[in-house]
């Protein structure tokens, strides 16, 4: 533990506790566990959400538009842009 600097806090503690009571406490769920491996939450399958700068939106759109308008115009601008790439690859 000292040689890699890892560290158990009370969630490593619990999951040395569950791993062991139900015998499945083995040299590798104990790395596992002290490296942080079993605590990590997997990743989403969602995208990321994507905020864009004022200084951006303001380049295009007026104070006056609503979100929902500006978000209407970005998904249209989208769709426009990927059919292009699409034609693009093919052609």
């Amino acid at each position: 533990m000292e040689s890699d600097n890892y560290k158990v806090d009370t969630k490593k503690a619990e999951l040395f506790h569950s791993y062991y009571k139900a015998g499945k406490l083995t040299d590798t769920a104990i790395v596992q566990i002290l490296s942080g491996e079993k605590t990590r939450k997997p990743k989403s399958n969602k995208p990321q959400p994507v905020k864009i700068k004022p200084a951006v939106i303001s380049k295009y759109f007026t104070p006056q538009q609503t979100q929902k308008e500006i978000e209407e115009v970005i998904d249209k601008a989208l769709a426009l842009y990927f059919e292009n790439q699409e034609s693009e690859v093919t052609a």
